[in-house]
Formats: C-alpha cells, sequence, structure tokens
C-alpha cells in the first residue's frame, strides 16, 4: 500500500511541474530544446525546483554538472534575475558540441560551457568520480547530473557508479556557502547523507538530494562520520568481561 501511495504521489508531482513548466514562458525555449536535443533531459520536478531556487536565491555563479535541458532552465531563471552564470560541465565533447548548436541564443550570455574529462577521486574512504578542471568561481549552488562514472571493483572486470565528487570541489572552490539538488542518484546522495549530516536533506517522492547551504567547515571527515554512526546506532555490548 505504501509503495503504491508513493508512486501514485510521485506520479502527481511529475505531471503537476510538467503542467507548470509548460504553461510558463520558458517553454519556447526548453520545449523547443527538447525537440532537437540528444540528451535524455531530467524529470520535470527537477526543472521547477531549479527554477524556483534559482529565483528565489539569486545564486551568482551556478555549478551544472552534465549539461542538457537544465542548461535552459537554469540560464532562463538567471535572465529573469536580470544576472548571474551557470557554468555547465560535460565530459562528452559530442553531447556538449550538441547543445551549443541548438542552445538558444538570447540565453547564451547566461552561460559558460566547459569540457572536462572526468575520473575517479577520494575522500577519506569514499571512491567517486568527477570533472577534473571545474573552473575557480565562487559558487552559491549545484546541479548534480553527472557525469556517469564507472569506478573499477575488486571483482576482475565489474564497475559500479560511484557517488559525484563535485559538490564537495565547489564547497572548497567557494568561498560563499554552497547549496545543491541531485538528480535521482541514490548513490551520491547516500554519501552526501554521509558527508554533510544536517545539511542534508532527502525527498523520497520526487527524488531529489537536496543540500542545504554548507561551507567547508560542514563537510565531515572520516572520524566524525564513524563517530556519529556509532552513537545513533548505539551499540551494545554484546559480550561480557
Amino acid at each position: 500500500m505504501r509503495g503504491t501511495l508513493a508512486r501514485f504521489l510521485a506520479s502527481y508531482f511529475e505531471n503537476r511541474a510538467k503542467k507548470i513548466i509548460q504553461s510558463h514562458d520558458m517553454w519556447r525555449y526548453v520545449g523547443a530544446y527538447l525537440e532537437q536535443s540528444v540528451s535524455t533531459g531530467c524529470d520535470y520536478v527537477d526543472y521547477l525546483a531549479l527554477y524556483n531556487h534559482i529565483r528565489k536565491h539569486k545564486p551568482g555563479y551556478v555549478l551544472e554538472l552534465g549539461t542538457g535541458v537544465s542548461t535552459v532552465v537554469i540560464a532562463y531563471a538567471l535572465q529573469e534575475n536580470g544576472s548571474g552564470t551557470v557554468i555547465s560541465m560535460e565530459d562528452h565533447q559530442y553531447y556538449l558540441d550538441e547543445a551549443k548548436k541548438i542552445f538558444p541564443n538570447e540565453l547564451a550570455g547566461f552561460v559558460e560551457f566547459h569540457f572536462s574529462p572526468s575520473g575517479e577521486k577520494t575522500r577519506d574512504f569514499f571512491r567517486g568520480g568527477g570533472y577534473k578542471d571545474i573552473p575557480a568561481r565562487d559558487y552559491e549552488f549545484v546541479f548534480v547530473d553527472g557525469p556517469n562514472l564507472l569506478v573499477s571493483t575488486d571483482r576482475g572486470t565489474d564497475a559500479e557508479f560511484g557517488f559525484n565528487f563535485d559538490f564537495i570541489e565547489a564547497v572548497k572552490l567557494s568561498r560563499k556557502p554552497v547549496s545543491g539538488l541531485i538528480d535521482t542518484r541514490t548513490t551520491t546522495s547516500f554519501v552526501y547523507h554521509l558527508v554533510l549530516g544536517d545539511r542534508f536533506r532527502y525527498n523520497y517522492l520526487q527524488r531529489q538530494g537536496v543540500m542545504l547551504p554548507t561551507t567547508a567547515k560542514d563537510l565531515l571527515n572520516a572520524k566524525q562520520i564513524t563517530a556519529r554512526a556509532m552513537r545513533k546506532r548505539q551499540f551494545k555490548r554484546t559480550f561480557k568481561t
């Protein structure tokens, strides 16, 4: 019953967001882009959340991890704000070139497209990945929708999706608190739940990880993460002395 209700509500929120986006002036850009794009895109709840956050908080610099339809939404919101720049990262030259070809001219002044290879990155006992060459800016918001990096395991040729490291990179680069949104990536959401502690939220129905404004001092290290886990689970002594 709970699963059925959750699927119903998730579908409701997605359809509601789609109607809002399609009735908005931004649809003339988003709709045209979708007709030509080779990108798989995101959920409409993501587009609406991006638009609402940027309009409300008016960030100067946005870091977007994965170029696509969301780039149009972010750029449109920045245009409505009257200022701001989205640094849009992509590790596939073909997708980046195609995106630039069809990107709306009216919004181009609010975007800096950046190609960068992706690779493995580590933090304490976590292995993940991200873009190797993120420009140094005072980021205030990060949208995590790439790259799709597989990390090797100790099981021969098998590989698994690693968490995306680049929100941490943005926090380290910026002199301002950084907030963020994760699109459906449960592995990345789980790691940030550990690394950020109380600075992280997960929206189950919309499958969104939400990072509250974060600075470098909010990033927990391995010792702190372990200590919090031990306290939370209240490990009991199972042997007699």
